[in-house]
């Protein structure tokens, strides 16, 4: 059966004509099918050159600490998966340590993977002015850069992430060191702080914000835009001074934003959907229908992470076939066995 399942799994992989793809599973004793199946990230990592793809297979064993210094994709199977029907067959996550994206990883994209608390770094860091990074779908506790003066990270893309404890920060928690230029941080949902260093530029939008202290930066451009703030306390709110900020289709339980440009309060009870149904997980902060943030947002756009065109996937599943049911006839005849598999998009 293993050796069926990652059959399946490699066959529903699209892949490019020169880009090679490896996967890592820490579950196995040794690969079963190719040279291309590896056991520990040591192995996978020399096994890949610049522009390659490690799959990497859900585990109860923690991955570890990594360093990326090559351009990856690194793609996990994503997280609640054991929370909602039609995820995958395997339930579990691809937990690692933390990932230091280091010099060199420019170009680099980590999807689906997961970070839980007692990792050396407990998240993703990106080192110092690192450029043309993607952070998707993961479950992280945080995302920090470098912060000495200077350092300019261009093209930093954070979306449709459950991060529960910062969203974007620098590594000693100072505001205005380093600057992020065309950053994009959107369809996130975030339990903590959020800060973006001063003089940075980009988009930050359709974003949920919980519990958090928002700092926008001192002299900065960015577009502050159908996103969601649950914080009743204003003092966690800074928003100035950014006198170019574009602040519009926001919602707050205070009134945050203000009540200009698009700009409204609603109570939390009139938001997100509720029953004895929902999950507490990422599922309960959808919509509800009669949401006073849907359809309210830029060109009638539902507000928040679920919004906009490319919106936030439950469970953070990877935009690609899921096969979540697999069964067998159970017997063979001939040569021959039939199965019967499921695949969700």
């Amino acid at each position: 059966m293993k050796k069926l399942f990652t059959f399946l799994a490699a066959t529903f992989v699209i892949t490019t004509l020169h880009a090679k793809i490896v996967y890592l599973n820490n579950n196995l004793e040794s690969p079963i099918i190719s040279e291309n199946v590896f056991i520990n990230w040591s192995d996978a990592y020399a096994a890949v050159s610049d522009g390659d793809t490690i799959y990497v297979t859900g585990s109860n064993i923690n991955y570890g600490d990594v360093t990326i210094d090559k351009p990856l994709t690194l793609i996990g199977p994503g997280y609640y998966l054991d929370q909602k029907m039609e995820t995958q067959i395997n339930k579990r996550p691809a937990n690692f340590g933390g990932i230091i994206l280091a010099s060199g990883s420019n170009n680099s994209k980590i999807v689906g993977i997961v970070c839980p608390s007692g990792g050396s770094y407990e998240g993703i860091f990106l080192d110092d002015g690192i450029d043309n990074i993607t952070i998707e779908s993961c479950f992280i506790p945080r995302i920090d850069i470098e912060d000495d003066d200077g350092t300019v990270y261009n093209n930093i893309q954070i979306k449709k992430c459950y991060i529960w404890r910062a969203g974007l920060q620098s590594g000693t928690g100072s505001y205005d060191n380093g600057i992020c230029t065309n950053l994009v941080f959107s369809n996130n949902l975030v339990v903590g702080t959020m800060r973006v260093p001063g003089g940075s530029d980009g988009v930050i939008i359709h974003n949920l914000f919980m519990d958090n202290n928002l700092y926008f930066g001192s002299d900065s451009n960015l577009e502050i835009s159908n996103n969601i703030y649950l914080n009743e306390d204003e003092d966690d709110f800074t928003i100035q001074p950014l006198p170019d900020v574009s602040v519009h289709h926001n919602v707050s339980l205070t009134g945050a934003f203000g009540n200009e440009n698009d700009n409204f309060s609603a109570p939390q009870s009139t938001l997100f959907i509720s029953g004895s149904d929902v999950p507490d997980t990422d599922a309960q902060y959808q919509l509800s229908e009669n949401s006073p943030a849907k359809g309210a947002g830029t060109d009638g756009t539902d507000i928040g992470p679920f919004g906009g065109p490319d919106p936030y996937r439950l469970s953070g599943l990877p935009n690609l076939p899921n096969i979540y049911e697999l069964s067998t006839g159970g017997f063979v005849s001939g040569d021959e066995m039939s199965v019967q598999i499921k695949i969700k998009q």
